[in-house]
């Protein structure tokens, strides 16, 4: 077969993209290889194989990522126009758009974007956060509202608690987080404490602002969240008996039945 050579304007390569790995599949045969781009040019790409490829073999280059794009977005095709040997059982294999060199160059110049977003992202989540989360302390006649939830296949009681979400109030948490885990509205009075608290099974670390007040307005058909169990009312000496969350549930229990109060006001949001 007559080998078709590329333009010089293909051999102007436009970015070395070693990192970034993709799938190459013949159209007419069902051969696929995982590769990594070696090189991209204004009329095609170059890739590393531990196989040789046929001259005129047309050629599916697709890009595995972490995200749900559309699989046509991020797909080019081309023929195979070179194929060397390098040393090792490595050869380089050349590859000529079939499609608008622009639209596949930009398309793989997007390919790199995301990537290169993804290891930015990975090297922000490096930065250590603690996971800042509500609870309610909701008691009548000597009686405590818990939740029993589902953590990681394990049955857990628990005060009605949550994550703080994004541009969301404290207070508002605490109310959305008790609607969401028991169905009960909640009006918080007062605060009984902030908590740290490191769980030593992955090393997370929680600060719990922990709230008392009313509840009122029961909503039985209110869906729960899914890992709610069930929800129930136990006195101090039940709660001691059964597995919790962590330490500072009854913690948060035991500063409540000592008059540990603090006001509203001493959070302001700015």
């Amino acid at each position: 077969m007559e080998r078709k050579a590329m333009s010089m304007e293909h051999r102007k390569y436009l970015r070395h993209s070693a990192a970034i790995p993709i799938t190459v599949s013949l159209i007419d045969e069902s051969l696929t290889n995982l590769q990594f781009l070696s090189n991209v040019s204004s009329g095609g790409l170059a890739f590393k194989s531990e196989n040789p490829w046929e001259d005129g073999k047309t050629v599916t280059i697709s890009f595995p990522l972490p995200y749900d794009f559309s699989s046509d977005l991020l797909k080019v095709y081309g023929r195979v126009v070179w194929c060397r040997y390098i040393e090792s059982d490595q050869y380089d294999i050349g590859v000529e758009f079939l499609q608008s060199a622009e639209t596949a160059v930009d398309t793989v110049f997007l390919v790199e974007k995301l990537y290169a977003q993804l290891e930015q992202q990975e090297e922000e989540q490096t930065f250590w956060l603690p996971h800042i989360t509500v609870a309610a302390v909701i008691e009548t006649e000597g009686r405590f509202l818990l939740v029993e939830e589902d953590v990681n296949g394990m049955a857990v009681f628990n005060q009605p608690a949550g994550h703080l979400d994004k541009s969301e109030s404290i207070t508002n948490a605490v109310i959305r987080e008790t609607l969401e885990e028991t169905a009960w509205h909640f009006t918080p009075t007062e605060i009984i404490g902030i908590y740290q608290y490191t769980n030593p099974l992955n090393d997370t670390t929680y600060l719990r602002i922990v709230f008392c007040g009313k509840h009122h307005d029961y909503s039985p058909d209110l869906p729960l969240d899914k890992e709610i169990i069930r929800t129930v009312w136990m006195t101090r000496e039940e709660i001691i008996e059964q597995p919790l969350r962590s330490p500072m549930v009854l913690r948060a229990i035991d500063d409540y039945l000592n008059g540990v109060r603090y006001p509203l006001n001493i959070i302001t949001m700015l």
